[in-house]
């Protein structure tokens, strides 16, 4: 796997089209992005999911959050979003609870999301209509 600039999180329910619109405004400005729908740094085939994700975590600076209602959403049995929550968690922040080099950020789609325990006090950006920039 190829180290990468970001790594993006979302659920495909209600995130994709954030998440595939935040991956193209980075890859634009020169930044290597892992979302697992691409093919450039994206999932091998046959690969063990979970591994493979918390080796790309692992190897990118920062970890992005796409915060929609569905990816928040407490659930039944696995959920890889919030694995991929807890693996980027704990690794950017050491035993001591120093803040590492990495970033992990946090876009809502709503601004009424609420967010998981583990990550509720970090700061976050709310993604919808606003003068600044809008990523289309």
């Amino acid at each position: 796997m190829k180290m990468c600039d970001v790594f993006i999180s979302y659920r495909r329910s209600d995130g994709e089209e954030v998440a595939k619109a935040l991956c193209n405004y980075l890859r634009e400005g020169g930044l290597r992005v892992f979302l697992d729908t691409s093919d450039e740094l994206g999932i091998e085939i046959g690969s063990a999911f979970p591994d493979q994700l918390k080796q790309a975590i692992e190897m990118a600076a920062h970890y992005v959050l796409i915060a929609s209602p569905d990816a928040v959403k407490e659930r039944t049995g696995e959920d890889w979003v919030f694995e991929e929550i807890n693996t980027a968690y704990d690794l950017f922040n050491n035993s001591k609870g120093k803040t590492t080099d990495r970033s992990f950020s946090i876009l809502k789609t709503d601004e009424n999301v609420v967010l998981p325990k583990i990550i509720e006090k970090l700061h976050f950006l709310c993604v919808g209509e606003t003068e600044d920039k809008k990523i289309e």
